[in-house]
């Protein structure tokens, strides 16, 4: 199989994917942080939490299929040390600096003198930003020893089959280890780690894979229609595994992590992305595509930047001045929009700023984490 190096234009329908994956993570924490604890027993409630488990395998994989494209376009470059490796290297560490700066125990020095060690442990947790860019590192890395896209693909997916298969195995093995260990952080299912990677690198792998196996196929509307037809074919072949009357080794968490949830997820995911391929050239001419384009073009911003609000440390205040404990569907969905609608303006003018002032935007990101620094110190 010959990749063929796709075009320098950014593909629309993966933009669009990505834009609605983060606004549903806005739903997401909205959620967890302001709903009634018995809406997940109804009907709706379960529904809405079994989308929004399709939130951050969404946002993983989209990362994978961003890297494979990477690849494609620039891997004889990395290859040869060029800038363009330095300047991806960058990006990732400064992702890596803001997956740590989302979880930092307190926001001013003072402050820092009565954190408790419950509350500074969360610093050193793994979450999604921290599972994209170690699992890139690993991709990267693959490349660097095989050389070419194609081979690092189907080791890319071997690795997905072994991790959704055995993480079981693992967590086993990495449940017994010290919480605050490396191992237990990065491969445990524990209260520390949001998403350790495993199995969630694993979702990374398989974007890597499929955007791999997508890019380089002839006839890309083909495979579209097979992943809309895994959506509707795979969903219930696997609940009809799991309704069956025997026992597996992954009983006890199937929805945490199992060979079923994830087929699911992934099937689901595929289908999703297919159906946007095929709706590519309309996203593409309308006004609607064009917005949803720019939002999944600015999703770290817009990751950043919602969480600072919904996890700040004034926001707890607001919920019960506002009184948003304990809230009902219609108070989610406003709460949602509420933010939804400052969080995409912020994002849309930081686009357009980058896109006007292209020499001036590492110097503005620069200037404001200062300022952040300052104010951390004097505060």
């Amino acid at each position: 199989m010959t990749v063929s190096t796709p075009t320098t234009q950014r593909y629309t329908f993966l933009d669009v994917l990505r834009a609605l994956a983060i606004l549903w993570m806005i739903q997401v924490h909205i959620t967890n942080v302001i709903a009634e604890p018995t809406l997940r027993h109804g009907f709706w409630g379960n529904l809405l939490f079994l989308s929004n488990g399709f939130v951050a395998p969404t946002f993983i994989l989209c990362a994978g299929i961003g890297l494979a494209i990477a690849l494609s376009r620039k891997g004889a470059l990395f290859l040869r040390s060029d800038r363009s490796l330095w300047i991806y290297l960058r990006r990732l560490s400064f992702i890596l600096f803001l997956a740590y700066l989302l979880h930092i125990p307190a926001y001013s020095l003072t402050a820092f003198k009565y954190v408790q060690l419950e509350r500074f442990i969360t610093w050193i947790k793994f979450d999604v930003l921290h599972t994209i860019v170690l699992g890139s590192v690993l991709v990267l890395g693959l490349f660097f020893i095989l050389r070419t896209v194609n081979r690092v693909a189907v080791a890319a997916a071997v690795i997905t089959v072994l991790i959704f298969t055995f993480t079981a195995l693992i967590w086993k093995f990495t449940n017994t280890l010290n919480p605050l260990s490396l191992p237990s952080l990065a491969f445990s299912k524990s209260s520390i780690s949001t998403f350790p990677l495993i199995p969630w690198v694993g979702y990374l792998c398989a974007g890597f894979a499929g955007g791999t196996l997508f890019f380089s196929a002839s006839n890309k509307t083909l495979l579209a229609n097979w992943f809309i037809v895994a959506g509707v074919v795979v969903p219930p072949v696997v609940f009809t595994i799991k309704s069956l009357p025997f026992s597996t080794p992954w009983d006890t968490f199937w929805w945490n992590s199992s060979p079923g949830v994830h087929a699911f997820r992934l099937s689901c995911i595929l289908c999703m992305f297919g159906l946007l391929y095929r709706a590519n050239n309309v996203l593409g001419g309308s006004r609607t595509g064009v917005i949803l384009q720019q939002i999944g073009n600015e999703s770290l911003f817009i990751y950043v930047a919602h969480l600072l609000v919904v996890y700040s440390t004034v926001t707890p205040n607001i919920i019960r001045s506002l009184n948003l404990a304990n809230s009902s569907f219609p108070t989610i969905l406003a709460a949602w929009v509420a933010l939804t609608i400052p969080m995409v303006g912020l994002s849309l003018l930081w686009h357009h700023y980058k896109v006007r002032f292209p020499k001036y935007v590492t110097g503005t990101i620069a200037g404001f984490m200062l300022l952040v620094f300052a104010v951390f110190l004097i505060r």
